[in-house]
């Protein structure tokens, strides 16, 4: 979901007949939304995951193309990656399909950010192959070059894997770990992995991070990353989160308890976070830096807020904007449902 002018715009995939459908839709008030007109494949699936504005137009991202799995059905089936897809609008209601990118080719999209100009992509080939792609218009890209020399190196991507990326005014940051043992079917996940981050000023040139003492913190990997007026990494499900000024040092935040909020998004000025009370009835917080909290009052219709109970709110389904917090839930019965929370500037109240 992103803003854009003034409307607000979502994807994602919708169902016809017996193969999946990129979707997309916009809303000015939260309230009533409208099904944007998308240009779709004529054969096999298709679905848009990302969406981001780089300057006059509109970005989205995602896949399409017919699935093919070894074997077809049942335990240990693999399946190529969908081939990653493209679309423009320039008018914030109808889709262009656009040509297939050569450097997407076998690649699997992980995460994608903007700093309105530029856009960086991260993927990967496959468990040990990450790569990163950069664009000065969202519909040209060019994979960047990584060094795979020793594991650890400053210079070197090898062992390395990419889960976030994010932007900011002072350039680029990449989360996720380092090493690691390919997970196998039906096995549960090896603590072998260290946090690791990546840093660039003009989302081209890379280098690795310091995640200080990232070895003594083996079994956790950097899963997200928010950008306040500084940086906040976030492993989740637990407390652990690192913090960075510049986004080349990383230090683990030593007050954060099952207490402290979970991060939850960002906008480049303010995080927020999330918690919950013993009837688990959402309650927001908010951040600059993700060490400091203030819990956000809760006013209006108070009564239709969110739960984590009967409603399933997944970490990446809230997004921040200038005017407020939008949140995307799940039912259970197949029903997606939406909230919006204004955020209401308190003057006597310290950032």
């Amino acid at each position: 979901m992103v803003a854009w002018r003034d409307e607000y715009v979502a994807v994602g995939t919708t169902l016809q007949g017996a193969r999946t459908a990129a979707a997309a839709w916009v809303t000015k008030d939260w309230a009533n939304w409208h099904r944007m007109l998308v240009d779709l494949p004529a054969d096999g699936d298709s679905s848009i995951e990302r969406v981001i504005a780089v300057d006059s137009q509109l970005i989205a991202i995602g896949t399409s193309g017919t699935r093919h799995c070894v074997p077809r059905e049942g335990e240990g089936q693999r399946c190529d990656p969908l081939a990653i897809a493209l679309w423009s609008s320039a008018n914030g209601q109808s889709w262009r399909r656009e040509p297939r990118s050569p450097a997407f080719a076998g690649v699997y999209l992980t995460a994608v950010a903007t700093n309105g100009s530029s856009a960086v992509l991260v993927g990967d080939r496959g468990w040990d192959r990450p790569g990163i792609w950069a664009s000065d218009d969202g519909l040209t890209w060019g994979e960047q070059s990584l060094p795979h020399t020793a594991l650890g190196d400053d210079q070197g991507f090898a062992g390395g894997h990419f889960l976030d990326v994010a932007a900011s005014s002072g350039g680029w940051v990449i989360v996720g770990f380092e090493g690691g043992t390919e997970p196998q079917c039906c096995e549960g996940n090896r603590p072998d992995k260290i946090p690791a981050a990546w840093f660039s000023l003009d989302g081209r040139s890379w280098r690795r991070a310091d995640v200080v003492n990232a070895v003594d913190d083996v079994g956790f990997m950097l899963q997200r990353v928010f950008v306040g007026d500084s940086y906040l990494a976030y492993s989740g499900p637990g407390p652990e989160r690192w913090v960075s000024d510049d986004g080349l040092i990383w230090m683990k935040a030593a007050n954060a308890t099952v207490h402290t909020p979970s991060p939850w998004a960002s906008d480049g000025a303010a995080i927020v976070g999330r918690s919950s009370d013993s009837a688990q009835l959402l309650h927001l917080s908010i951040s600059a830096d993700g060490v400091g909290w203030r819990v956000l009052a809760d006013t209006g219709a108070v009564a239709e807020a969110p739960t984590l109970g009967a409603t399933r709110v997944a970490a990446d389904t809230a997004l921040l904007f200038a005017s407020g917090i939008g949140i995307l839930g799940e039912d259970g019965t197949g029903g997606y449902p939406i909230w919006y929370a204004q955020l209401i500037a308190d003057p006597s109240a310290t950032p």
